[in-house]
């Protein structure tokens, strides 16, 4: 799944980008679904209608550790089933981000999967 971040009218500032096997462990858990239906899902590679949903309220969340003070104030502005089609925006900053960090995310119970930030 990928989220994409910006200000109102503004160009996309971060992408937010997590592998299927976090997807489901984060809305797995979220969702209170059972441990062993989210592996199942992951070791298929699919991502179900209520993980997206659970997606959607994480990265909502997210929002808040990339805002500051000194900043203009960034709103998730879409999110992406992956693989899928991205905004020509969303593509370019993934493609060259002018940084970007990755994190071995581990949910108890859940599984280990990667987040990783892309910053314009």
């Amino acid at each position: 799944m990928v989220a994409d971040y910006g200000v109102d009218d503004g160009p996309v500032a971060v992408c937010c980008y997590a592998d299927v096997r976090l997807t489901n462990a984060l809305g797995g858990v979220l969702s209170e679904e059972p441990a062993e239906s989210v592996e199942a899902a992951s070791a298929e590679g699919r991502i179900d209608d209520k993980t997206v949903e659970s997606w959607n309220e994480i990265v909502t969340q997210l929002a808040r550790l990339l805002n500051s003070p000194d900043t203009p104030a960034l709103r998730v502005r879409g999110v992406h089933r992956t693989p899928g089609e991205l905004s020509d925006e969303t593509s370019a900053l993934l493609a060259q981000p002018g940084a970007l960090r990755s994190f071995d995310v581990t949910v108890a119970d859940y599984g280990t999967g990667t987040l990783s930030l892309a910053v314009r």
